[in-house]
């Protein structure tokens, strides 16, 4: 997915496992392609045990609150200027595209 046309300015990154498209798209079950199928195999019941949930894990939680608390900080700071971290991921934009 390309995003060039959105100025976002990366501050943290959090890694978990969510719930598969597959757990709401309507094929779930049946599907032989989707993620479930890939982690579960066949024949995998969808329910509560299986369906993944970033909030039951504490270690995502905390991250992702850290993360939030970072941003604030940042966007509270007397420093931060809109204007600079537009600039900023413009000229990442532009070296990007440039690379391709």
């Amino acid at each position: 997915m390309n995003f060039a046309y959105i100025t976002i300015k990366v501050i943290d990154s959090i890694e978990g496992i969510c719930a598969f498209g597959c757990c709401y798209c309507g094929y779930g079950e049946d599907c032989k392609v989707g993620g479930h199928y890939a982690v579960y195999g066949p024949n995998s019941p969808i329910n509560v045990d299986t369906i993944p949930d970033v909030t039951k894990d504490e270690k995502v939680m905390f991250t992702a609150e850290q993360a939030g608390k970072k941003l604030g900080d940042q966007l509270r700071s007397a420093a931060y200027s809109r204007e600079k971290t537009t600039q900023e991921v413009m000229e990442v934009l532009q070296k990007m595209h440039q690379q391709e």
